[in-house]
């Protein structure tokens, strides 16, 4: 009576669990500066993301997450750094496939703490630099589901 709840929690207890070792990430890179590729860093020295290909098309992230070459698309815009250095304040999009809706909730928490972290640093460093300039790093993150 007892013994198969117990193997039943033996077998089932790993299994049922909401970590996402790594996700693959395409980046689309339309500032090019050291700034971004700093945020780029970031994703892949957390070990919970790998960069599965890179371009300058928004189109080419497209595709790579429909074909499921890529479980997420980051797209840096142009402007990210000097809008970062100016303001304290810049955006960037990703793109999740949710085809698997819990894999894609937990992706997308790790990427705002990646980027909640990598904004805190680089607002930091601007105050240090700049008398009077205050750090106000901020993150939104806004979630929109598209459906077929």
């Amino acid at each position: 009576l007892f013994v198969t709840p117990l193997i039943q929690l033996a077998v089932l207890a790993n299994a049922a669990t909401f970590e996402v070792k790594r996700a693959s990430l395409w980046v689309v890179d339309l500032d090019r500066t050291p700034v971004a590729t700093a945020m780029v860093d970031r994703f892949t020295a957390s070990q919970r993301f790998v960069v599965v290909g890179d371009g300058v098309s928004p189109s080419e992230g497209e595709r790579s997450l429909m074909e499921g070459r890529a479980t997420a698309v980051m797209t840096i815009p142009q402007g990210f750094a000097r809008d970062l250095g100016t303001s304290g304040r810049s955006t960037v999009q990703l793109v999740l496939n949710a085809v698997n809706g819990s894999q894609a909730g937990v992706t997308q928490g790790y990427a705002t703490q990646i980027i909640a972290r990598f904004a805190s640093e680089v607002a930091s460093m601007e105050a240090a630099h700049r008398p009077g300039f205050t750090a106000r790093p901020m993150v939104e993150v806004r979630t929109r589901g598209w459906y077929n």
